[in-house]
């Protein structure tokens, strides 16, 4: 019989299933758990923007491999060999903002989740709306 590999433990059949503290997960949590989610309702409509490729190039070419919110280099390379930043429009398409350089930065991941979720994210997207302003305002950087 194989052992198991270091660090893994084996599933006792007789121990019930714990939580990541170690604590027992009790019947009615794990039935929930295991129960097939309820259709609520309906979600609603909603609609989706085709932005423009051509604006997307343009934004990771001005950034240069810098997200352009905290002035790191991108996380990684992708497998085409490119820098990782996400293009990050500062006033939502939805909410009639242009797909226009002067309003879509480049930022890597951490950067954009934090300005859509973050507690300051309003105060970071003014912020790279300010490096962005300055980056357009000023030719050939």
């Amino acid at each position: 019989m194989a052992t198991a590999p270091q660090g893994y433990q084996r599933h006792n059949a007789h121990q019930p299933p714990r939580t990541k503290r170690g604590q027992p997960i009790e019947a009615p949590h794990l039935e929930a758990a295991q129960s097939t989610p309820q259709v609520i309702g309906t979600a609603a409509r909603r609609s989706l923007y085709r932005r423009s490729a051509a604006v997307r190039r343009y934004v990771l070419a001005r950034a240069a491999g810098i997200c352009e919110s905290c002035n790191e280099p991108a996380p990684f390379v992708t497998v085409q060999g490119e820098p990782y930043l996400e293009p990050h429009h500062t006033r939502r398409v939805s909410d009639g903002g242009p797909d226009d350089p002067r309003f879509v930065g480049a930022v890597c991941p951490s950067c954009h989740r934090e300005i859509h979720h973050g507690l300051h994210g309003q105060a970071k997207n003014d912020a790279l709306i300010k490096a962005i302003w300055q980056k357009e305002a000023t030719p050939g950087v």
